[in-house]
């Protein structure tokens, strides 16, 4: 089955058959580029991961003051939904 491909220098919404993209991401390029370690020493934010985002050009990236999300423990809703949990 061939796959269809679309340029990362463009906008994308949907595919040709209407539905979500996918990126399949060369994993192995991107830890020849950066470390674990030159990562985790970025400033928080969306473009801390850039080198996983559809942006080649560096002119292109545009921040409107983005930051992580944290990630909250809700022990009373696990609790609800497993029950062995609590």
């Amino acid at each position: 089955m061939e796959e269809d491909r679309y340029a990362a220098d463009h906008i994308h919404n949907l595919s040709k058959t209407s539905k979500p993209l996918l990126v399949r991401h060369d994993l192995e390029g991107i830890a020849a580029l950066i470390t674990k370690d030159q990562l985790a020493n970025r400033a928080i934010g969306m473009w801390r991961y850039r080198e996983f985002l559809p942006v080649r050009k560096a002119k292109n990236i545009l921040s409107l003051g983005e930051i992580c999300t944290p990630l909250i423990e809700c022990r009373q809703l696990a609790a609800r939904l497993d029950p062995a949990i609590s």
